[in-house]
Parts: structure tokens; C-alpha cells; sequence
């Protein structure tokens, strides 16, 4: 649980892609961040994509489940949850 007394140096606001890809960045910079995600896992809208993902600059991925699954895999390797 988060300090409530705690500032941050950026808030992201939302857990999909995007948001994932921020935080790495951040922790590498050694800044404080938090992430709001309103789902109960973060992917965002990733897990609601059925087909094959094949233009992604880092892959390709069976459906939007599996690059969800890659993302949060990099997330836990660094512990940033």
C-alpha cells in the first residue's frame, strides 16, 4: 500500500502498453511513479484483443492476452509491482 504522504515525480494513468513501457523507463531512471490502472491486471485493453498481433515493433503475439503476459513478465524480472 501506497504513503499517502508520498509525492511522486509522474503519475501514469493507466496500465496498458504504454503506461507498462513509462514505468520501465522511470524505474530505470531511479524516479518515483506510481500507475493507476482501474482494471484489476494491468495489459489494459490487451487482454480483450482475440486476433493475431503482427505489426508490434517489439514481436509478434498469438492475441492481445499473450502480450499482455510478456509485458507483466518484465514488470515482475524488475519487481516494479
Amino acid at each position: 500500500m501506497q504513503n499517502q504522504n508520498e509525492s511522486y515525480d509522474a503519475v501514469i494513468i493507466g496500465g496498458g502498453p504504454g503506461g507498462i513501457s513509462c514505468a520501465l523507463e522511470l524505474n530505470d531512471s531511479k524516479l518515483n511513479y506510481v500507475v493507476l490502472e482501474r482494471r484489476d491486471k494491468l495489459g489494459g485493453q490487451l487482454a480483450d484483443i482475440d486476433n493475431t498481433i503482427r505489426n508490434y515493433a517489439a514481436g509478434f503475439f498469438e492475441n492481445g492476452e499473450e502480450l499482455r503476459l510478456r509485458l507483466c513478465e518484465s514488470v515482475e524480472k524488475l519487481k516494479l509491482n
